[in-house]
């Protein structure tokens, strides 16, 4: 498995959901660099679109900055010290974590930071994915590797 961050594709929200922005294309090309070398080793690439407890803030990875769920009830919290060895009870006692995950199975997000109201935020994931599927798709790669696609 190689892990790739929604973060890195769309660090901000990418207002044209039938293409790539040039940050994601960017990020893209690199990890086609990893595939075609681990492939070069004989090594077989499944993406994985990983995230734990939403964002980095929250002791997680894997969201970007705007897919959190801030407003005038739910402010930005303090960075989490990434140390602490019971992250995962987030999911069930951080009210901001569960709040964003909320807005993002509701697909419906409000990140105040960034000008977002009633943003559908879980579709841009969905579209993100298929775009990160077609570029993959557009690339000088094997075809075995293709069709870790299908």
């Amino acid at each position: 498995m190689l892990l790739v961050s929604w973060k890195g594709i769309e660090p901000k929200p990418n207002p044209n959901l039938d293409e790539l922005s040039i940050e994601g294309q960017q990020y893209l090309s690199y990890v086609n660099q990893i595939i075609n070398a681990l492939y070069a080793r004989d090594l077989y690439v499944i993406l994985d679109f990983h995230q734990d407890i939403a964002h980095e803030i929250y002791g997680g990875d894997g969201f970007p900055d705007w897919a959190l769920a801030i407003d005038e009830n739910h402010k930005r919290p303090k960075a989490s010290n990434l140390r602490d060895r019971k992250w995962q009870m987030a999911y069930m006692i951080n009210k901001l974590v569960k709040k964003t995950l909320v807005s993002f199975w509701k697909n419906d997000l409000t990140n105040t930071e960034f000008g977002l109201q009633n943003f559908p935020v879980r579709t841009h994931l969905e579209k993100t994915i298929g775009q990160t599927g077609r570029f993959f798709k557009s690339q000088t790669i094997p075809v075995d590797i293709l069709r870790l696609w299908a």
